[in-house]
């Protein structure tokens, strides 16, 4: 554990072998509502260690206990638990022993995660110099200020209030705290006692008031050292779920429980029955649509029902389309595909599988590969090229090497392009990846003669991060063609604000001459005037003397709907 101070730290594939008793109650003054507890052994093994990072695999074998034994919970959710705090996951901490993130298996429940960050927030020892030394740390409350007091080879911490805390709303108060760490001459943590009790109201809501109460103990049991596995448990880190140390939980454990609570213990025919095709879908069928597609994600049984209906072409064909679509499993992933293998869909249906291929939160490998092989299909090969791009976008945070080699493939097929028509759907692609090793293939084309693929290149500028996709759409807004210019309005709409892009966007309001992109620079310019001086006199400027009397009444709106 990188509360080892990393200058004395662990060799690569060293593990350090806890026993852990850990118990933590949350209540009011009438009782207990809430307990976890977990005793056992907790093994630590280095993995990787850089001069700023350190990255450890931690493991459990033991028992768990939720609400003193979980006897409210059935069956099939005390395996899951247990199975999910016996499954091994990832800390990593900063060179000075800091707790940055944990990383967790995709089915890892939300509770585990939040319990595991507990203890390692609890157990994270933050080096100082001197005998008295203070750090900030964060926790599930936020962050706060750690004071520490070292004599010999002990350490004593004590915890102040949260100077940053996660939820305004709330108001959390130490009442008391004190964590002592004991560690051996090498600099190895050989044991740990914390206890901490905390008040959480809220400032928003008549609720009473909760108290917390967390007791660790850890005591070094035995070392030992060996590297074989380290490649392995370092590949499994990093396409694990990352959770961020305040926040509650993965994104996917986050959905896992969104999804149950939108379900609410309904049945796959209970959420169909209110999607009435002819009526569209209304506010009430909007919300048993999403409760559908969470259904769908909790129930992989549930795609070949809804297959069945597909397949028959019945009413709801297309809404179960989309169903499939932002259900986004490996299963409606698969599902999806195999539509595309069957005859009888109308273009629109087979236009929409595509589509829905195309923004699936998380694409398979065989995703990608179903829309690289309809490339060039003579009807869905330019959904399928942005299909591709949209792949690369929601790839890059998981996995940045499948992301950057769709770029590069984008990249050289931009290049091999024989057609303007080719070069314009493989520009929006790119751009639709968001990938910054786009602008290599990208900023060329911002010189080609023809003026559409001109336009599609600034457009593909819009998603792209760093601060040159800022400056050539700013170049763009004051020195291009109209159509350069309407992209680049659209585009800045898109982008965080900048001092380079409100100067560009104050002088473009000041010169366009098209009314038709006057009115997408107010549009952009209407969320950034509060921040630019320039773009509030721009729109100011237009909303008093324009000569278009619909340019001065959205000019008027952009500048007083928030002000």
């Amino acid at each position: 554990m990188a509360i080892t101070p990393l200058d004395q730290g662990e060799q690569l594939g060293a593990t350090r072998l806890y026993s852990l008793d850990y118990a933590s109650t949350v209540g009011q003054d009438g009782g207990e509502t809430f307990a976890v507890s977990l005793k056992g052994q907790w093994s630590i093994t280095r993995i990787q260690q850089t001069p700023t990072v350190a990255l450890e695999r931690a493991s459990f074998e033991g028992t768990c206990s939720v609400n003193g034994g979980v006897k409210a919970e059935p069956v099939a959710v005390q395996a899951e638990l247990e199975q999910g705090f016996k499954a091994p996951f990832y800390l990593r901490y900063s060179s000075e022993g800091s707790l940055e993130e944990l990383r967790f298996g995709k089915q890892s429940p939300r509770l585990v995660q939040t319990t595991w960050r507990a203890v390692a927030a609890t157990a994270q020892f933050v080096r100082g110099e001197g005998d008295q030394w203070s750090a900030h740390e964060h926790d599930a409350g936020g962050e706060y200020v750690a004071h520490y007091q070292r004599l010999d080879q002990n350490a004593a911490k004590q915890k102040g209030d949260y100077v940053v805390p996660v939820d305004t709303s709330l108001v959390q108060k130490v009442l008391a705290y004190r964590a002592a760490f004991h560690f051996s001459p090498q600099g190895r943590l050989t044991s740990l006692t914390a206890d901490e009790q905390d008040s959480v109201r809220s400032t928003s809501l008549p609720l009473p008031e909760y108290k917390a109460v967390t007791h660790l103990e850890l005591g070094l049991i035995a070392n030992t050292s060996g590297t074989a596995a380290v490649a392995g448990w370092l590949a499994e880190a990093q396409v694990a779920d990352a959770m961020g140390v305040s926040t509650a939980g993965t994104e996917r454990a986050r959905q896992h429980d969104f999804d149950e609570a939108r379900v609410k213990g309904r049945t796959l025919q209970e959420l169909l029955a209110p999607l009435h095709p002819e009526k569209g879908l209304a506010y009430g069928d909007l919300k048993a649509f999403s409760a559908l597609v969470s259904y769908v994600r909790l129930h992989p049984e549930a795609v070949a029902t809804l297959l069945q209906h597909i397949d028959s072409h019945g009413p709801l064909t297309t809404t179960l389309i989309s169903a499939l679509r932002d259900a986004g499993s490996v299963e409606a992933q698969a599902a999806l595909r195999g539509l595309l293998e069957k005859s009888g869909f109308s273009q629109g249906d087979r236009l929409q599988i595509a589509r829905g291929l195309s923004r699936v939160a998380e694409p398979s490998v065989e995703t990608v590969d179903k829309l690289r092989a309809l490339k060039d299909d003579p009807q869905l090969g330019a959904q399928a090229k942005y299909g591709l791009g949209g792949n690369a976008y929601r790839l890059k945070g998981t996995d940045p090497a499948a992301a950057g080699g769709i770029v590069n493939e984008l990249g050289g097929l931009l290049a091999a392009a024989q057609s303007d028509t080719e070069r314009i759907d493989y520009l929006l692609a790119l751009g639709n990846s968001g990938v910054d090793q786009a602008l290599q293939y990208i900023e060329p084309y911002l010189a080609h003669p023809t003026e559409l693929v001109r336009e599609a290149a600034v457009d593909a500028l819009r998603r792209l991060p760093g601060t040159r996709p800022d400056e050539l759409i700013a170049d763009a807004l004051l020195h291009g063609s109209p159509l350069m210019r309407a992209a680049a309005a659209k585009a800045a709409r898109e982008r965080l604000f900048t001092d380079v892009l409100a100067a560009a966007l104050a002088t473009a309001l000041a010169s366009e001459t098209e009314m038709q992109n006057k009115l997408v620079l107010i549009q952009s310019a209407g969320e950034w005037w509060q921040r630019s001086a320039a773009v509030r006199l721009a729109l100011e400027a237009l909303a008093r003397s324009d000569t278009d009397p619909t340019v001065r009444k959205l000019a008027h709106e952009a500048v007083t709907a928030t002000g």
